[in-house]
């Protein structure tokens, strides 16, 4: 069982940050990147991106965005 089965399809995860997060996790898990290549690849701290993996709803929306496109290679 990963971090997505266990707590993200619970309604309680429905923010939009936690959309976002969702996704993060997601594309993440489909490439096969550990937390330290998705940060390097998305050119952000490490601790940034694990809390833009748990939904931080003090972190900038476009940190979110960033990322996602970062990480899926737009």
């Amino acid at each position: 069982m990963n971090i997505y089965e266990t707590f993200l399809n619970h309604s309680q995860f429905q923010t939009p940050k936690m959309k976002l997060s969702e996704k993060i996790i997601k594309i993440e898990t489909e490439k096969g990147y550990t937390q330290e290549e998705a940060a390097n690849l998305a050119n952000i701290p490490l601790d940034l991106f694990v809390q833009l993996e748990l939904g931080g709803e003090d972190i900038h929306l476009m940190y979110y965005i960033n990322t996602i496109a970062k990480l899926k290679g737009i």
